[in-house]
Parts: C-alpha cells; sequence; structure tokens
C-alpha cells in the first residue's frame, strides 16, 4: 500500500511510511509545538485547579457501586450502590456544588448497585439494570430533577 494516498478535509494517509499528515506535517513533527502550548496553558492555570479541596461535606449514606449523573443545573444526582454491610441501596442524594452539601433525595423504588444511568435529553434521568444480590436486574426508574 505504500504509494497509495486517500486525502480527506486536507488529512492525507499515504506516502513515505504510510503516515497521516495534515497540510504534510506528521504528528511527530507537531508533537513539539503541541507540547509549548501544553507548558504554556499550565503555566496559567491557578493553584486552585487540579488540586483536590482540603475539605468537603461527607454523602449522607457510604456507598460504592453508585450511579452519578451531572444533571442541567448542574447538581450531581448519586443513586443506589452498596453499603459496608454489602447490601445494595435504593436511597439516593443530590450533591450541590454551588452550596457544597449533599441533600437525601426520594428512595427508588428498587434497590439496586452498580446499575446505568442516563440523563435523557428531557432532563429526566433513566436508572436502568445493575444488581439485588444475588440477581441481575431487569427494572429502570425515572428520576424527575
Amino acid at each position: 500500500m505504500e504509494g497509495l494516498t486517500l486525502a480527506t478535509s486536507g488529512f492525507t494517509f499515504g506516502g513515505t511510511n504510510n503516515e497521516l499528515t495534515l497540510n504534510s506535517v506528521t504528528a511527530a513533527e507537531e508533537e513539539a509545538d503541541a507540547a509549548t502550548i501544553e507548558d504554556a496553558i499550565m503555566d496559567t492555570v491557578p493553584p486552585s485547579v487540579n488540586t483536590f479541596a482540603p475539605t468537603t461535606p461527607s454523602m449522607n449514606t457510604g456507598r460504592c457501586c453508585a450511579t452519578s449523573t451531572l444533571l442541567p443545573n448542574g447538581k450531581v444526582l448519586i443513586a443506589g450502590g452498596q453499603h459496608s454491610s454489602f447490601n445494595p441501596l435504593n436511597s439516593s442524594e443530590l450533591y450541590d456544588p454551588v452550596s457544597n452539601t449533599f441533600t437525601a433525595t426520594p428512595t427508588m423504588n428498587t434497590a439496586r448497585e452498580s446499575a446505568a444511568a442516563t440523563l435523557l435529553p428531557n432532563g429526566k434521568v433513566l436508572i436502568a439494570g445493575g444488581l439485588d444480590s444475588p440477581n441481575t436486574l431487569s427494572s429502570t426508574e425515572l428520576y424527575t430533577p
């Protein structure tokens, strides 16, 4: 395939060593410029960025294997999961980054861990499947903010 060239939107694949190029510039040639730009950006970032806050509030319920979904209003829905007693949870809570607080929300109809959660276009959250030890769940629930 050496010598065969395919060009799309300025990108070219082919030529010597079948390299992908943009305007005849290879990724290896662009790497140094990209590193310089990245270094310049990092030099201008305030010290508060890319750090963990010294203190944050605790959730109302300790949990693992929970879902977390960023809502359109900026809050985060945390649902289900498993408690330290290895029991699936039906509880959920909302994290508000503005007030830096967790608030309990209504419980789900089914306790579930390791479920999937998806933000829908209408702002609701579909929570589906998961485990209710030892059973795999096929049920779903909708959360309306």
